[in-house]
Parts: structure tokens; C-alpha cells; sequence
């Protein structure tokens, strides 16, 4: 399995060859930062359940989300062997509160129950003292 997660500032990675294995992280930035690597348990740190499972709250339109979810947060890309077809990538938005998110995969949109700061981990899994 394999996570990738880009955003304007840089982008994370997080790969591991079996289930159950931990993650080997890797995230690199636009700026001048040197990359950081780590490794993340097998659910990275309980965080893994909330990334995989994008239940969807509503259905938007295209319309919808571009004035409902302004700010683009990054770009999500799964990869799974267990599940055969690739998932992502997903163009994940916030409102300008971040106190709501929505994606866009394949074209349609819909507000999720995954939160703006699950995906603000993800840009510091490296550095954050359980990553």
C-alpha cells in the first residue's frame, strides 16, 4: 500500500510492502527544508482508519463545491494491491473555516466526515513526536 498526499508546500509519502507492516514516510518541501523521513506505525499512528474511509456526508455539485469549498488543500493518491484498482487521485478542499472538507474524485464531488486536520498530519508525520 501506498499514500500520497501533495499539497503546495511539499509532499508526503507513506509506503509499506505487506499488511500489518509499519510505513516508511518520506516528505519533501517547496522551500528550502531538507526532507524528513520516518516510520509510522501500521495504522500511522491511529490516523490511517480516518484517510482510508471517505464517507461521504452529502453530494455536491461541481458548482457547489468550487463556492461552498474554496481553499484546495492538496491531492490524495492511494494505491492497493488488495483492492486491485488504484483509489485517487482524490482533490481534496476545505471552507475557509477548515472546519469542513470536500473531494473530487473522477469528476463528482461530495463533503466527506474526514477532517482538514487529518490531512495537516499528513504534512508533518515526520517531524511530529509519534510520527
Amino acid at each position: 500500500m501506498s499514500l500520497a498526499y501533495a499539497t503546495p508546500d511539499g509532499t508526503t509519502t507513506a509506503q509499506r510492502s505487506a499488511p500489518g507492516a509499519p510505513f516508511e514516510v518520506l516528505s519533501t518541501f517547496a522551500d528550502d527544508r531538507p526532507a524528513q523521513r520516518c516510520r509510522a506505525s501500521a495504522d500511522m499512528d491511529g490516523h490511517l482508519g480516518d484517510l482510508a474511509e471517505l464517507s461521504a456526508r452529502r453530494g455536491l455539485s461541481l458548482e457547489q463545491r468550487e463556492r461552498e469549498f474554496p481553499v484546495q488543500l492538496g491531492v490524495i493518491d492511494v494505491r492497493d494491491t488488495a483492492i486491485g484498482e488504484p483509489f485517487g487521485p482524490v482533490l481534496a478542499f476545505t471552507n475557509k473555516s477548515k472546519s469542513a472538507v470536500a473531494i473530487v474524485v473522477d469528476g463528482h464531488a461530495a463533503e466527506v466526515t474526514l477532517r482538514a486536520a487529518e490531512l495537516d498530519w499528513l504534512k508533518t508525520i515526520c517531524s511530529d513526536s509519534s510520527g
